[in-house]
């Protein structure tokens, strides 16, 4: 998985989250929409990015928990 930042029509900065196979994963999608329509800031929604990127990390045994 990786943190994909893309740059909207209004020139503001968005990310997103991205799995091995270059598709977008729905569900943290939805949850970072919802955060930025709610009015999170581009840090926050960029931190929750990293923040579910690396418990699913945790997860899949790619890296360990202690």
């Amino acid at each position: 998985m990786r943190v994909q930042e893309i740059i909207v029509s209004d020139n503001t900065r968005r990310y997103l989250l991205v799995d091995q196979n270059g598709e977008f994963v729905k569900p943290v999608v939805k949850f970072l929409k919802y955060k930025d329509t709610t009015g999170s800031a581009r840090n926050t929604l960029r931190s929750y990015s990293y923040a579910v990127k690396f418990i699913n990390n945790i997860q899949s045994g790619m890296i360990s928990a202690n």
